[in-house]
């Protein structure tokens, strides 16, 4: 149970407050039934026996008690993911693991000044990580050479594409641990995020038409030299 409130509530089994640099904010997404399977496998982990580091944030973001406020505006979300009855089975499960354990809001979406995740057209509309900019994810089909569900399964699964480059910065992490998921998992959040709303924008676009656009981009360059 002290797990399940640090996972869906942000709070310690002290009863203090968790920083959300945790992602508390979307591991709360998880299944009871997800949830239960990771505190089991963590159980059986090798104990390692170190001091935590001290806080170094200035006050008043050292106050543990105010994130309290900070959880009652921006963490109001707080029960397993949802099934959406009008999406396919895929489609919903792309969005289950994008929004939860993925946790890609929490590069990929812009804060606001008190850190919080801005909401409606914002979601998934790019961020920054580490100092590197989270590109945005809610306009794939749009990008100058438009991705293709495939074109963005090879990236997940290995971090390359040959239209849009090699995941670098803090997207290589991300990477090594997507290519331990079952393929499925991989196509499904292919498939929702580019299909964020719902529609079947992704078959609209083609290998074809972004071959194209690589085509008259290298045109354009060559006629520059």
């Amino acid at each position: 149970k002290a797990f399940e409130r640090a996972m869906r509530e942000g709070i310690h089994q002290d009863g203090t407050h968790l920083y959300p640099a945790f992602p508390y904010t979307s591991y709360a997404q998880l299944s009871d039934e997800d949830l239960q399977s990771l505190y089991a496998y963590l159980m059986v982990q090798e104990p390692v026996k170190t001091q935590n580091k001290p806080n170094e944030l200035a006050f008043p973001f050292s106050f543990r008690p105010a994130l309290a406020g900070w959880n009652s505006l921006f963490h109001t979300e707080r029960q397993a993911y949802s099934y959406n009855e009008d999406q396919s089975q895929l489609w919903n499960r792309g969005a289950y693991l994008v929004n939860s354990s993925g946790h890609c809001s929490a590069c990929h979406t812009p804060r606001n000044f008190l850190g919080g995740e801005k909401k409606g057209q914002y979601f998934l509309a790019g961020g920054e990580a580490d100092g590197w900019q989270a590109p945005a994810l809610n306009a794939l089909a749009q990008s100058p050479v438009p991705w293709t569900e495939d074109a963005l399964f090879q990236y997940l699964r290995t971090g390359q594409s040959t239209q849009h480059g090699v995941a670098a910065g803090p997207m290589g992490p991300i990477i090594e641990g997507l290519s331990q998921l079952p393929e499925y998992d991989v196509r499904a959040m292919a498939h929702y995020l580019l299909n964020l709303k719902g529609s079947d924008s992704s078959q609209a676009v083609t290998m074809t038409a972004a071959t194209q656009a690589v085509q008259q981009a290298e045109q354009s360059t060559q006629q520059r030299e």
